[in-house]
């Protein structure tokens, strides 16, 4: 049977993500990726999964491509430099959160509302219909993980929860915080509501 280990991993410096594309791209041992190398580690701080979603943003905006005739991978550093300018990565995270469904993007704001460990119970109260394979493809795209003693879920990182939050509307924040407080006031038993009080 496989072994699932939990590994903690913190920000990396300029000189590891530079190691990270090098091996990414396929550069060899001679390296080439010290440019945008730098790029992506003053866009991302070394946060491992905004280097994810930057570098696939630059790929998928043509800023990275791959030259058929060479099989290597390519870049401006100039015009990457130009592209991003004052663009920060959580505004590609947000984007990327802007292409799910509405209803996926329903259940990452109510789970945005309740905390650090997400209970798919809770959610499903909130919402009145199963979640479950909503929260699977979240699993599986990234942005939750699941603790796999306890059942509980979490967003992947605290950039993400704070993300999907920022797409609910300023105007509407206190009164989404409010329903989501009284769907569950009044759909948890007593010995729930016990167990659940804080949050709530």
């Amino acid at each position: 049977e496989g072994v699932v280990a939990h590994m903690a991993i913190g920000n990396l410096i300029e000189s590891d993500v530079v190691l990270l594309l090098d091996n990414v791209l396929e550069l060899g041992h001679l390296g080439g990726s010290d440019d945008l190398g730098e790029i992506v580690s003053s866009q991302t701080k070394g946060n491992p999964l905004y280097i994810i979603e930057f570098t696939r943003w630059l790929f998928e905006n043509g800023l990275i491509y791959l030259d058929e005739e060479t099989e290597s991978w390519n870049w401006d550093v100039d015009e990457i430099r130009i592209t991003v300018n004052e663009r920060r990565v959580d505004v590609f995270l947000a984007n990327k959160l802007g292409n799910l469904s509405i209803d996926m993007l329903k259940v990452l704001k109510v789970a945005a509302c309740l905390g650090t460990q997400l209970e798919e119970e809770l959610i499903a109260y909130v919402l009145n219909r199963p979640v479950g394979s909503y929260l699977s493809d979240a699993l599986d795209r990234g942005f939750l993980v699941l603790d796999e003693t306890s059942g509980k879920y979490a967003f992947a990182h605290d950039i993400v929860q704070q993300a999907v939050h920022s797409l609910i509307p300023k105007g509407e924040l206190e009164l989404f915080h409010l329903e989501v407080g009284r769907r569950l006031w009044r759909r948890l038993k007593m010995e729930e509501l016990d167990r659940y009080i804080f949050v709530v």
